[in-house]
């Protein structure tokens, strides 16, 4: 899930480096979050938007992948 997810950021226009998106996969193997949704949600925004004007754009994607 979380490379393609990746490159459903990309492809909706973030840009979020190859360094953020294995800051991701670092605390998913550190199992930082417990297995819920909502919490994947947070982390992922924390780890690969890195600038709060994107925040919206990101959330209309996540929630694009997941329907």
């Amino acid at each position: 899930m979380p490379l393609r997810f990746f490159q459903a950021l990309r492809a909706g226009g973030l840009k979020p480096s190859i360094t953020e998106y294995l800051s991701l996969l670092a605390a998913l193997k550190a199992n930082l979050i417990a297995p819920d949704l909502a919490e994947f949600h947070q982390l992922a925004r924390l780890c690969m938007i890195k600038d709060e004007a994107q925040f919206d754009r990101f959330d209309q994607i996540f929630g694009d992948y997941l329907a």
